[in-house]
């Protein structure tokens, strides 16, 4: 999964991740979910988040990124690539409900 940014938005400072098909309980159990997940910065490896098997949101800090400055403001993008999962009735599918950001100006 990639995500573009427009260099305009605030930096990014945290992930947030619904793993799994989290709709209902049958659901989650059903489809697969992610273990680890590699994140990717502009094509390089930043960090691999290592997710619990639960339907909660889970969040995970990256630190401070982007481009944004006064000078300019370059488009940017940040990846994840699933690259362990959790056993699952269905191994073929693996599902992530939902990845949303928080971040600041700083």
């Amino acid at each position: 999964i990639e995500f573009s940014f427009s260099g305009k938005v605030p930096y990014i400072t945290d992930v947030f991740i619904f793993n799994g098909h989290v709709r209902d309980k049958k659901s989650w159990e059903r489809y697969g979910r992610a273990r680890k997940i590699l994140v990717k910065y502009e094509d390089s490896p930043i960090a691999v988040l290592v997710l619990e098997n639960s339907r909660a949101f889970q969040k995970f800090n990256l630190g401070k990124l982007g481009h944004y400055t006064t000078e300019s403001h370059p488009d940017w993008t940040l990846s994840f690539e699933i690259i362990d999962i959790f056993d699952a009735q269905e191994k073929a599918t693996v599902a992530l409900t939902e990845i949303f950001f928080e971040g600041k100006d700083f």
